[in-house]
């Protein structure tokens, strides 16, 4: 009576569908956010030789199906637990540490393992999934050998028209009160489109201070892309004052997470601010928002970052969700302007790069002899890192984003934030 059957991810195993000749073939679409085991299981729950098209990108994006501190290393991911063992001593515990020793049990040995694995599938989401469904027993046929295997062009143009009509019904949807939202998200049922639209009215409305106006297209975008997030973020890193209102915030979000006060700690660092903007202190990063002269690659501010991401990449990755330790294996030039570029993108910041003429003589040897120097331009409005940016959309200014969010914790608005040249 079907033409197609669509299931979730959360089909992926316990159930199969033994139908002979019943289904002409299957489409697995990954996200790269489901874990490629899960993946593969999900693929094969229907029973038939019909063939499988799989559609997933070549790595996880982002840190979904990042583990601890997203090592390669089970010992790495091991040794960073101790940046949590105020907090998790109960947790490790019961998962086998011993206190005395300051040894893991067989346990905690186990899931470091398993999250070192899972590490470096994220990597290589798209060789793992391929690889556990060989193993199974399924033959691969790459795009570039079967044409019709490449995906219709239909689907792209669908998938656009879905977009652009979510954003419309957030955009019309009705704005809730911060107790109707609060109950619909709290809710158990399954929430229809326009609740939905109405919970992420409420949601920007709160994060940009729009105090009801209607969001348009461009700053549910900015939304989506984690604007106000990045000034956040940069106001907490640059002004000390920020101190006690990031504190209660954490504070808040340990509430939140776990009322009884046991939360899993590395799970609340991601959640947090605090460890965030120490690490990008130590880091340098308030410094660097603050230059505004040119310097070459071995510029000593430059090198010393470098040596402190080579010390620390594990904590930074953990903590700042930035993998620095991609830039240490660069050519010697690009590595500290290219591990600076992922700590600035942070916080809506750029390095631009001219080149310049260096030594002396005539013009013909001074025109060989060039070499690159940077600059770090924060343009208070910009919003998409590192590509050239448009402005804050609605004409949205950067202390309307952090009033609105010292609102959120029921403090009273800063009175100015620092906007860098």
């Amino acid at each position: 009576a079907y033409d197609v059957v669509i299931c979730t991810p959360a089909i992926a195993a316990g159930l199969s569908v033994t139908l002979r000749d019943h289904f002409a073939a299957v489409f697995v679409s990954a996200g790269g956010t489901t874990d490629p085991g899960a993946v593969a299981q999900a693929a094969g729950r229907v029973r038939d030789g019909c063939p499988r098209h799989l559609y997933a990108p070549n790595r996880s994006p982002g840190n979904y199906l990042q583990v601890g501190c997203g090592s390669l290393c089970p010992d790495q991911v091991m040794l960073q637990l101790r940046h949590h063992e105020l907090t998790t001593i109960g947790q490790l515990t019961a998962a086998g540490w011993s206190s005395e020793g300051n040894t893991p049990g067989p346990w905690l040995t186990l899931w470091a393992q398993i999250a070192a694995r899972q590490n470096r599938a994220r990597l290589t989401f798209l060789q793992t999934v391929a690889g556990l469904l060989t193993r199974e027993g399924y033959q691969l046929i790459s795009p570039d050998q079967d044409p019709d295997a490449k995906r219709p062009e239909i689907l792209g143009k669908l998938a656009e028209m879905e977009q652009e009509a979510a954003r419309e019904r957030v955009i019309a949807a009705e704005l809730l009160s911060d107790q109707q939202a609060r109950e619909l998200q709290d809710s158990r049922k399954r929430l229809s489109d326009s609740e939905k639209a109405q919970l992420q009215r409420w949601r920007v409305d709160r994060a940009w201070g729009l105090e009801g106006a209607a969001p348009s297209p461009q700053l549910l975008e900015a939304h989506n892309d984690g604007a106000a997030r990045r000034v956040v973020f940069r106001w907490a890193v640059s002004d000390p004052d920020a101190d006690q209102l990031v504190a209660a915030h954490d504070r808040q979000q340990a509430q939140q997470q776990a009322p009884d006060g046991r939360s899993w700690a590395p799970d609340l660092t991601r959640a947090t601010l605090g460890a965030k903007v120490t690490a990008a202190r130590a880091l340098g990063l308030a410094g660097w928002l603050e230059r505004s002269d040119w310097f070459a690659a071995d510029d000593p501010a430059l090198l010393k970052l470098l040596e402190i991401a080579s010390h620390n990449h594990a904590p930074i990755t953990q903590r700042l969700g930035v993998n620095l330790a991609g830039a240490l294996g660069l050519k010697p030039g690009k590595r500290g302007t290219t591990a600076l570029r992922q700590l600035l993108a942070l916080v809506g910041a750029r390095l631009e790069s001219k080149q310049v003429r260096t030594g002396s003589g005539s013009s013909e040897a001074a025109g060989s002899d060039r070499q690159y120097v940077y600059r770090v331009v924060v343009d208070p409005l910009a919003w998409r890192p590192p590509k050239k940016s448009p402005p804050l959309p609605d004409r949205v200014t950067p202390q309307q984003v952090v009033t609105a969010w010292c609102a959120q914790l029921g403090a009273p608005a800063v009175s100015k934030i620092p906007l860098h040249k």
